[in-house]
């Protein structure tokens, strides 16, 4: 949106919805309205990297942030795997992730100061479902919406040849994969984002996406090869990329050092 002074994941799903506003979206992915002084917070000018942030609310902005992120990257990828251009698939899985929250964030009444405190002292007692990303069926709902926008781009566009069968198949092995990754990136409490653990937690977002468009890519000339092709099905591999990535980041900064 036009007053933001920050560029997020938030900020693109506020101005691709606005018929939410800031507080719904940040009850919605478990993200406090108010810092631990009381103050307000504006996911449009929130900088969770600022010197001054709130610690507790930087985390689960960037939490939040990756997760989302995680989910577009690896949807988009499987679209681009079965034919559809990056940016276009890009522009889809962002359209059906947004959809997706928003449809839970406009439920939620943030009419006055006690209605939004109430909001999510429901969401602390599970009266109030966040959105969970790792959640089996919140992603059904974003990858049949992305599916049939990317189906939909292709029926209008003769130029552009998708495999459905392999995108959907890809698809449904993506699931996995995203919620394991969204689930390593939920576990993380340290509060310092520069850390290299959490670096390389959120580093899997590049990992993941190359796994799946592979997989999409494979599919497509062989149906039933992809699905071998996601490891991060297996939540351990998870884990062994995020050490890996961890260990790399921290060889960085050592011959940065010297």
């Amino acid at each position: 949106p036009a007053v933001s002074s920050v560029i997020s994941p938030a900020t693109t799903i506020l101005e691709a919805q606005p018929n939410i506003n800031s507080s719904q979206l940040a009850i919605a992915l478990g993200i406090p309205t108010k810092t631990s002084d009381g103050q307000s917070i504006d996911l449009t000018t929130f900088n969770p990297f600022a010197a001054d942030a709130d610690p507790d609310v930087a985390l689960a902005v960037e939490k939040a942030a990756q997760q989302v992120m995680v989910t577009i990257k690896a949807v988009s990828a499987a679209a681009e795997g079965a034919g559809m251009s990056a940016d276009i698939a890009f522009a889809k899985a962002m359209e059906s992730v947004a959809e997706v929250v928003s449809n839970t964030a406009k439920t939620i009444d943030t009419s006055s100061d006690e209605a939004i405190a109430q909001a999510e002292e429901s969401v602390k007692k599970g009266e109030i479902q966040k959105i969970d990303l790792s959640d089996a069926e919140v992603l059904n709902s974003v990858t049949s919406t992305v599916q049939t926008k990317v189906e939909e781009v292709a029926a209008s566009d003769t130029t552009i040849t998708i495999d459905k069968d392999a995108l959907s198949a890809v698809l449904e092995t993506t699931k996995t994969a995203v919620a394991n990754v969204v689930s390593s990136i939920e576990a993380i409490t340290d509060t310092d984002l520069n850390s290299s653990a959490s670096k390389g937690i959120f580093a899997t977002i590049t990992d993941i996406s190359s796994e799946v468009k592979a997989a999409a890519v494979a599919e497509v000339a062989q149906p039933g090869s992809g699905a071998d092709l996601i490891t991060f099905t297996d939540s351990s591999k998870v884990t062994e990329a995020a050490e890996s990535k961890e260990n790399e980041i921290k060889q960085e900064e050592e011959a940065k050092k010297d």
